[in-house]
């Protein structure tokens, strides 16, 4: 029985922190061992590095809490006696980190949203604190 990649990755997208899983289960003669090794953009992975990328017994590859740096060309490898295979697809992440830059560019967003919230719920909020806050920062 030849060995192959029955399920192969197809081209993902994920939200930035979120859980993706880049399909390549192989179907293979029991008998025969099987290697299985992912390449993120031609380097080789090796998931005993980190703990958020893990090789699955199917051969998929889970990386939890997607980062920008994920991002790129996934390869699928699988060699044995019974023969070998590779698949490829592309993993693109969504959405804005959430750093500290991106918090003092959107501050008053958030205020205003804060300001109409409490606004509603029958709170009298005082608008001088976003002002305070869009001041602060800047430091």
């Amino acid at each position: 029985m030849p060995t192959f990649i029955q399920t192969r990755p197809e081209d993902t997208e994920v939200q930035l922190s979120l859980l993706t899983v880049m399909d390549c289960v192989v179907h293979h003669d029991p008998a025969v061992t099987v290697q299985v090794v992912w390449y993120h953009n031609s380097v080789p992975i090796d998931p005993d590095a980190t703990s958020r990328v893990n090789l699955l017994p199917s051969g998929s590859l889970e990386i939890t809490q997607a980062r920008r740096s994920d991002k790129g060309a996934y390869e699928c490898v699988v060699t044995s006696v019974a023969g070998d295979d590779r698949a490829s697809a592309t993993l693109t992440i969504l959405g804005e980190e959430l750093t500290v830059d991106f918090w003092q560019k959107n501050i008053l967003k958030v205020c205003m949203f804060l300001f109409v919230f409490l606004f509603f719920l029958h709170f009298k909020p005082n608008p001088v604190f976003c002002i305070f806050l869009k001041k602060a920062s800047k430091l």
